[in-house]
């Protein structure tokens, strides 16, 4: 996961297929949303050398002859599945593509999308996207009472976060507040 993060150029992304509508956003919660943590933006710069380099300590192999790393006999391969445009999942295939991953970019409909998502062990990786002005939506994605409903669809499981999520939507202080979800996004 952390490879992906330094391989995937979410400027590039902005400037290319949004031809620079969008801003890129670089952690969990869009830089408009209330409680957002402007150092999510440093913590994983486009940097290939550092993704390369922790695929070769994983042991993830690039075989020179079809760009895709391999381990044990097996390439390393998943789907992601997206409810977006189709554009924007090539673009991250293309992405990844560039450190030996090989990824099928799967566009589908939100029906569908959370059909899969509720099926905890049938996709390796999807994509979507929210409007929420709360950072409470990081509990409706990341608490693992919510893996299986469709939405916490990186199927994340810490009790120690779940227990961040909880406290942080009980602080009624907006400071402290904040800085419990400034401290969950890092």
């Amino acid at each position: 996961r952390h490879a992906i993060l330094y391989a995937y150029d979410t400027d590039l992304l902005a400037d290319t297929i949004y031809r620079g509508r969008v801003t890129p956003v670089k952690g969990p919660l869009s830089p408009a949303t209330w409680g957002y943590n402007p150092a999510v933006e440093d913590m994983y710069p486009l940097d290939l050398d550092r993704a390369n380099e922790l695929l070769d300590e994983a042991g993830w192999v690039l075989n020179e002859s079809t760009g895709i790393r391999e381990k044990d006999g097996e390439a390393l391969a998943f789907d992601i599945n997206d409810i977006t445009e189709r554009r924007r999942i090539e673009f991250f295939q293309a992405q990844m593509r560039q450190v030996g991953i090989d990824v099928e970019a799967n566009a589908i409909s939100s029906d569908n999308l959370y059909a899969v998502t509720r099926e905890a062990d049938t996709y390796a990786m999807a994509s979507t996207w929210w409007g929420y002005s709360d950072p409470d939506v990081l509990r409706v994605l990341y608490h693992s009472s919510n893996i299986g409903t469709g939405f916490a669809i990186s199927r994340y499981n810490d009790p120690a976060l779940d227990k961040m999520l909880t406290d942080a939507l009980g602080e009624i202080d907006p400071d402290s507040r904040r800085d419990r979800y400034f401290e969950i996004q890092e």
